[in-house]
């Protein structure tokens, strides 16, 4: 929900008949988006009528929860159910089954702390972001993940490799779409870099 970019890219990468799942957290949408991705669940299967629990398994499909952190309290909740319980009760009485998804999240926790350390063995900064996540979220929910996976800050050489594949793609894009050929040289990568490049932020500027 209103993270189409993201939500393409894994709907690219999900197998055949398989949902792709994006969940924006930000503060003032969290709650408003959570009531909509529930409400908007659909059965994988039909429910048997003498299916006491009333439950719906949600179509097999990944996940995106993108910046957990910044959640409201209500998703949290919602959160530890889906990957500990693997079951959602709502108020309506409807019980959703999570069998058959897989939950990645991100998270922008410890990011400043890797920035104002980042002379030091990287193996060290990523025990430093882990135990910076074991005080922010709760021990049960960490404990279902499988794994954690810590970025190194972005740099000007990586910058530039996703610069020239996002010109790549719009290439492709206006050639397909809209029969248009377009190209580009290295001093248009040297100017959007001059003007996006962020170690802070990462790509996102750019």
């Amino acid at each position: 929900f209103e993270r189409p970019r993201a939500l393409y890219s894994l709907h690219r990468s999900c197998p055949p008949m398989a949902v792709a799942v994006a969940l924006n957290l930000r503060p003032s949408a969290c709650h408003r988006n959570c009531s909509k991705l529930f409400a908007a669940v659909k059965p994988a299967l039909p429910v048997p009528k003498d299916n006491a629990l009333n439950a719906v398994r949600v179509p097999k499909g990944v996940w995106l929860f993108d910046e957990i952190e910044k959640g409201c309290p209500e998703f949290k909740n919602l959160l530890i159910q889906i990957i500990y319980e693997s079951q959602v009760t709502l108020a309506s009485g409807r019980t959703l089954d999570f069998s058959d998804i897989y939950v990645i999240a991100t998270s922008n926790l410890g990011s400043r702390e890797i920035l104002e350390r980042n002379h030091l063995p990287f193996e060290s900064l990523e025990q430093h972001v882990v135990t910076v996540m074991e005080k922010w979220f709760l021990p049960e929910l960490l404990a279902r993940f499988e794994a954690f996976i810590v970025f190194r800050p972005l740099d000007w050489d990586t910058q530039e490799e996703i610069t020239r594949k996002r010109l790549d793609e719009l290439v492709v894009w206006h050639r397909e779409r809209h029969q248009r050929i377009i190209t580009y040289d290295g001093e248009v990568v040297e100017f959007l870099l001059a003007k996006g490049f962020s170690p802070r932020y990462g790509a996102h500027s750019l």
